[in-house]
């Protein structure tokens, strides 16, 4: 069975929102930077946390044989 991306997608969505949020944050103590590079941060931190979050077993697949589950 393939696994499903839905996990991955949640995840990865969230970091990105996590991301905007501390961009933000930064700039309420006077860390500015310009927008290409709170872009560039919110990316990186979604491709990492996509990338290290597991993938899950889609819904309405069918599971695994006895044999197969060890």
């Amino acid at each position: 069975m393939k696994p499903s991306n839905d996990t991955t997608v949640a995840v990865t969505s969230v970091a990105g929102a996590v991301a905007v949020i501390l961009v933000w944050m930064l700039s309420l103590v006077h860390v500015d930077m310009p927008p290409v590079v709170a872009s560039a941060v919110t990316v990186v931190v979604s491709a990492l946390a996509g990338y290290l979050s597991p993938a899950r077993r889609g819904h309405g697949e069918a599971p695994d044989p006895p044999e197969a589950r060890g």
